[in-house]
């Protein structure tokens, strides 16, 4: 019974550092296109922006997402 609850055990350990290691060379890639490409971080801190806009600024018009009856 030890043996099994070890053994699985280690199954999802491997299996989360297996995780960890594909976010670590996402997150890599991701810097190394920031560095080279710093056009690309401005654009997308734009559009956070842009976004976190658009949903605290709603209006009641017929572009409101709730109707009002």
């Amino acid at each position: 019974m030890k043996c099994f609850n070890m053994k699985h055990n280690l199954e999802v350990l491997i299996y989360e550092l297996k995780s960890t290691q594909l976010i670590t060379k996402i997150l890599h890639q991701e810097i190394t296109t920031a560095s080279t490409c710093p056009g690309i971080q401005g654009n997308l801190t734009n559009c956070a922006e842009y976004k976190s806009y658009v949903e605290h600024h709603t209006t009641n018009g017929k572009n409101s997402p709730r109707k009002e009856t």
